[in-house]
């Protein structure tokens, strides 16, 4: 998380988005980055430690066919944030925005 708001200080208020990979905290630094003003979105995966824990990331790698993309509402003190999710082939990409 403090990677995160360090990297994006420079954009507090001003309502940008922050582009991000999924080896920084994602799920807390997101909704940290939103509370100054900042909207961010960044890949993720359930198995690592930036995944929302009210969202069922084996859910979607199961029983999505291929093909099939949704997009998943969670909301987390009061702040709401989706997971767009799409699976392919061989991989399930998940987007995790605020």
């Amino acid at each position: 998380v403090g990677l995160m708001m360090c990297m994006s200080k420079n954009l507090w208020n001003t309502g940008k988005i922050v582009t991000m990979d999924s080896g920084v905290s994602v799920a807390k630094g997101i909704l940290a980055m939103r509370e100054k003003g900042v909207f961010g979105q960044s890949l993720v995966k359930p198995r690592g430690h930036g995944w929302p824990v009210l969202v069922i990331g084996n859910y979607i790698d199961e029983y999505f066919e291929i093909g099939y993309c949704e997009t998943l509402e969670q909301i987390v003190d009061g702040v709401k944030f989706f997971i767009h999710c799409q699976k392919e082939d061989k991989y399930v990409t998940k987007i995790m925005s605020c």
